[in-house]
C-alpha cells in the first residue's frame, strides 16, 4: 500500500490475505479473507484488531482515532461497539440496514467527528450519521 499526504509518501506491506476496504482521514482499514480472523489498521505501520467483543461477526466497520468501531442494526437498533470500550445503542426512525459490498458490508465513512453509514431503509437508501464517539 502506498499512502499521500504529510511531508512524504509511507509504503507499506500487508499481508495478502486482507483487502482494503477504505481509508478515513488517519487510517487504512483492511479486512481478512476470513472473516474470523481480525482486521488490520494501518496508519504508519499496521496492527491488528479484533473485533470488539458482543459485535457481529459481519458488523459494518470503520477506525475513528485508529481504533476499530463495529457497527450492526437490528429492528431499528442500531449498535455501535468500540475498540476498548463499550456499546451504544441508537434508535431509528425506520429499520435500515447497513449495505454490503460484494460478501462484505460496506465500510462505514468517518471524518472523527461523525459516522457515516450506508444503509437500506424501507424506500431505497439512507445516511446513517451518529456522533464518531
Amino acid at each position: 500500500m502506498l499512502a499521500f499526504g504529510g511531508d512524504k509518501p509511507v509504503t507499506m506491506r500487508a499481508n495478502p490475505f486482507f483487502v482494503l476496504m477504505g481509508c478515513t482521514n488517519d487510517a487504512a482499514l483492511l479486512r481478512s479473507l476470513d472473516p474470523h480472523k481480525p482486521f488490520l489498521i494501518c496508519t504508519d505501520d499496521c496492527r491488528t484488531a479484533n473485533i470488539p467483543t458482543g459485535a457481529p461477526e459481519l458488523a459494518t466497520a470503520t477506525a475513528v482515532n485508529g481504533k476499530l468501531v463495529a457497527l450492526a442494526s437490528h429492528g431499528g437498533v442500531l449498535g455501535v461497539w468500540h475498540e476498548g470500550g463499550g456499546v451504544e445503542f441508537f434508535g431509528l426512525p425506520e429499520v435500515a440496514d447497513p449495505v454490503m459490498a460484494q460478501e462484505w458490508p460496506a465500510m462505514a465513512m468517518t471524518d472523527g467527528k461523525v459516522i457515516d453509514i450506508l444503509a437500506r431503509g424501507a424506500k431505497g437508501f439512507v445516511v446513517i450519521r451518529i456522533p464518531a464517539s
